[in-house]
């Protein structure tokens, strides 16, 4: 169905340089009053992937690079909009 889904990125510096420290990725969940809850979490500092009804993973897991991946590609082409 698709939808509006409010992002939030944290950025860290260390030293001369920037790192993410999370990706998060909110939508609307429920009916009749949705609630904004997180969808997607790459919360790069703990090491850890969490989706929505789902459990956590390793970042470093293959299925979760993937789906990085492709969320990322998705989401460039929205900034680009």
């Amino acid at each position: 169905r698709g939808g509006y889904h409010p992002v939030e990125v944290r950025l860290v510096r260390d030293g001369e340089q920037w790192k993410f420290d999370y990706i998060t990725d909110f939508s609307y969940v429920g009916y009749p009053y949705p609630e904004l809850v997180k969808e997607i979490d790459f919360d790069f500092s703990s090491g850890l992937a969490n989706f929505l009804y789902q459990f956590e993973e390793s970042i470093a897991d293959e299925r979760v690079h993937e789906f990085y991946s492709m969320w990322e590609t998705n989401f460039l082409s929205y900034v680009d909009m």
